[in-house]
């Protein structure tokens, strides 16, 4: 018996399984979200969510809150906990940018940037305009200060703790005029204490002490396509980074530059249109995006490892005072790392197809043993012939045997509730005799 070599097992066509950290688990699922009166409903009636947000109530009662959600269309509804409905606040028009502002009093305020200027939220849940006529949907809350972006090359500012006063002066508002050679404004980003910049072709940092005479804008290193600004988002663990969907691929950003990232993973966006939201809770950055087939698909990335994992859509996905929301074929969830399950048809899967063992030629595959904890279904294919079992894992290891000949293998591991698996193992006969290959996840 030659001995046994030992090699790293990636996976190629993978469905919701978490390899990110060199074991191979379940990934991220949902859970139902209820309020005091049960699960929320969106309906097929209503327009595809963008996202959600929930609103203290001034009076007592089950629920400490009001829950809201927007449209992509640019529709804001909100919930009715008593007759478990949806009511019409507002249309927009355009897709809007929610900005959570604070002012003198300490109270939270609810802005929201689209093509018609900048709207608020008042105390009794309506909805009025401000001085700002026209904007983009990217605004932000930085220094006290609502920013929001002009277009195509301007970005307007509240006065301090004042967010529905825009107007222009040393100690109130002003206005930002940015560079044009990076084409539109499509997302602000507050990071690290500072406020950066995502046009369409580059990134810059606004820095400053609040006057626009004393803001210095400082472009960032990035050489990637053409950014989609729905996609930018921050995860904080393991240190503060941001992520970005671009033409050219998913990039992290770190607040020096940006790099490309996550390259494993086959991101084959439509170009024009799209249409992105994303969402960071427990180190994860989801993203949901629109395939090049007009799908629409999901990836979840370990923000500390930068890898990450084909998972399922939903739209709407979104943190809402630290619970991270979604909407799924008409019923509202939260993400959810550990007690989570898939929906529809969605499963647990990992895939490797082709698969040569790390030996070139033909060989017959006579063992296959599974490392770590839980329960998996395994199918091994070659040709027409596939084998399938449900393995055990109680001690360690479980085995299966096999018998199949040939030079390449389909292999698919189904992962079980509380599995967990360290490695893989197959033994097979060559023309130079028997061996074995022990594959383990890449740290």
């Amino acid at each position: 018996m030659r001995s046994m070599k030992k090699g790293t097992l990636t996976a190629l066509d993978s469905e919701c399984c978490d390899f990110t950290d060199g074991t191979l688990k379940m990934g991220v699922g949902l859970t139902e979200y209820e309020r005091s009166n049960g699960v929320v409903l969106l309906g097929a009636a209503k327009p595809e969510a963008d996202f959600f947000f929930r609103v203290p109530k001034s009076e007592a009662g089950d629920d400490p809150d009001t829950l809201y959600y927007a449209s992509i269309f640019g529709g804001l509804y909100r919930y009715d906990d008593e007759w478990k409905s949806w009511e019409t606040v507002y249309e927009f028009g355009s897709r809007i940018k929610l900005v959570t502002a604070i002012d003198r009093a300490g109270v939270e305020r609810f802005l929201f940037a689209c093509d018609a200027g900048v709207y608020i939220l008042d105390e009794t849940g309506n909805v009025s305009a401000t001085a700002i006529a026209k904007a983009a949907p990217a605004a932000c809350f930085f220094q006290d200060r609502v920013f929001c972006a002009v277009e195509p090359y301007t970005l307007v500012y509240s006065a301090p703790l004042d967010p529905t006063n825009f107007t222009e002066s040393i100690d109130d508002g002003g206005r930002v005029v940015l560079p044009s050679d990076k084409g539109k404004i499509v997302a602000l980003l507050t990071m690290k204490n500072k406020l950066f910049v995502f046009y369409e072709y580059g990134i810059s940092v606004l820095e400053g002490a609040g006057t626009a005479r004393e803001f210095e804008i400082k472009s960032v290193e990035y050489n990637g396509g053409k950014v989609c600004g729905d996609s930018v988002g921050v995860c904080s663990v393991g240190g503060q980074k941001a992520f970005f969907l671009a033409t050219t691929g998913l990039y992290v950003f770190d607040g020096e530059k940006a790099r490309k990232t996550c390259e494993n993973l086959l991101i084959e966006q439509k170009r024009e249109g799209q249409v992105c939201v994303h969402a960071e809770f427990d180190g994860q950055y989801y993203l949901s995006y629109i395939h090049c087939s007009g799908e629409k698909r999901g990836i979840c990335v370990n923000a500390e490892r930068e890898k990450g994992y084909k998972t399922f859509y939903v739209c709407g996905a979104c943190v809402v005072k630290g619970v991270p929301l979604g909407n799924f074929y008409g019923r509202v969830y939260t993400f959810d790392c550990v007690h989570g399950k898939l929906l529809g048809t969605y499963r647990y899967t990992f895939s490797v197809p082709d698969f040569k063992f790390g030996a070139e030629g033909v060989k017959t595959l006579q063992r296959f043993t599974v490392f770590g904890h839980g329960e998996v279904t395994v199918r091994i294919g070659c040709g027409a012939r596939t084998v399938e079992k449900k393995l055990l894992i109680p001690s360690g290891q479980a085995s299966m045997r096999l018998g199949l000949r040939g030079e390449s293998f389909d292999l698919q591991i189904d992962i079980g509730r509380y599995t967990t698996i360290t490695g893989v193992e197959a033994e097979f006969l060559t023309v130079d005799g028997e061996a074995k290959r022990r594959l383990y996840g890449e740290n």
